[in-house]
């Protein structure tokens, strides 16, 4: 077992709250209310080297419509990555200001103006783009989900797009039935890890695929990946093996199978779906192109479909969307969803974009403000 605490879905400063925890990053100088600390970038690069820090004052008035919202934590994703390094449309030009990234995030509603929500109130972004990185964000009413605040702050940061897209890929593509069976890459990852525990709850056999790593961090991910409920948790370097043939030698062929990695390992399970499966593209975290013999698709029938967030965003009803967030909050609060981050504060903020690219079993999470209380 790995020197950290295995109980804990939060790794954060101890300063935030009396929680046993495991890191002592901490921040004892925040500004306070008067002035924005917020994080930006000029130039695409990597964000490590190109991004930056800086104080400025606040403003005393926001515009008509939109709410003043204290932020308290925000994730840091792989869109949010791509985005700064160039990769996605919004990159950097000469003529642009500095850009502020995030796109998901939770605070606490400082200043509701004309809007339905109260002063105290715990929100969300409904859309991205909000540049969520910085102490406090002003948006209008519509951009903002109302959250419940009696959840960790870290864990309601991330309850958004990775549980939506969970969700919706096992619902949308494939009618599943108990003791069915789903195949996915990226396992240690947020979607991966609330695929597993949706999954569980509706009598389906997940197989989690996931990286190789060092073998005491390897055995401590795959400990945690069947404790939250996955029937098997294996490393993509052995899904060719025969001790894996044995393992699923007992199981019906998968219906469907989630990649989000791309590459050979969107191959290897598309390889394993039974006759007429359906493998569902989310993301594409190693740029690298799926390419599957065309025997799969004459012979099992094998169809390819892609879900993408933002699209959903676009077409779904802010009942559904409200309604979902509800709903996943519920369950962490009932213990029965759980989402494995780890906390940063946001002048260390080197610290987990470094650490980013060497694991993934947790997701680093931005601490905005020490104290999640209003001042």
């Amino acid at each position: 077992m790995l020197a950290r605490q295995a109980a804990s879905l939060v790794f954060r400063p101890s300063a935030f709250c009396g929680a046993a925890l495991i890191t002592s990053r901490q921040y004892c100088n925040q500004k306070n209310d008067r002035w924005y600390r917020e994080l930006f970038y000029t130039q695409n690069g990597k964000p490590s080297e190109v991004l930056e820090i800086r104080d400025t004052p606040s403003q005393n008035k926001h515009a008509d419509g939109h709410v003043k919202v204290k932020m308290l934590n925000a994730p840091i994703t792989l869109n949010d990555i791509w985005k700064i390094e160039g990769k996605l449309a919004t990159g950097v030009n000469a003529s642009s200001e500095p850009l502020i990234p995030g796109d998901e995030g939770v605070g606490i509603v400082e200043e509701p103006g004309n809007s339905n929500f109260k002063r105290g109130d715990w929100v969300i972004p409904a859309r991205s783009g909000l540049g969520t990185w910085r102490s406090f964000i002003s948006a209008k009413s519509s951009d903002l989900i109302k959250i419940r605040n009696d959840i960790q702050p870290e864990i309601a940061s991330c309850l958004f797009v990775s549980p939506v897209t969970a969700k919706r890929v096992l619902e949308d593509f494939v009618q599943l039935k108990e003791g069915d069976v789903v195949i996915q890459n990226g396992g240690s990852g947020l979607v991966g890890q609330t695929v597993v525990q949706l999954a569980h709850m509706m009598g389906v056999k997940v197989i989690s695929v996931m990286r190789q790593r060092g073998e005491e961090e390897y055995g401590y991910i795959v400990e945690r990946t069947k404790k939250d409920g996955a029937y098997i948790a294996i490393a993509d370097d052995q899904i060719h093996t025969p001790r894996f043939r044995d393992l699923i030698s007992d199981l019906p062929e998968p219906k469907l199978a989630i990649d989000c990695s791309g590459g050979s390992s969107a191959t290897n399970i598309a390889r394993l779906l039974g006759e007429g499966g359906t493998m569902v593209s989310i993301s594409n975290a190693s740029r690298d192109p799926v390419l599957l013999p065309t025997g799969m698709f004459i012979s099992k029938d094998i169809k390819l479909k892609t879900f993408n967030f933002e699209n959903w965003l676009g077409k779904t009803t802010e009942e559904e969307r409200d309604g979902l967030v509800h709903d996943f909050s519920a369950l962490v609060a009932q213990k029965k969803l759980k989402l494995w981050v780890e906390a940063f504060e946001m002048w260390d903020y080197r610290t987990p974009l470094t650490e980013m690219t060497l694991r993934w079993d947790r997701k680093p999470v931005f601490t905005l403000h020490n104290d999640p209380e209003l001042e």
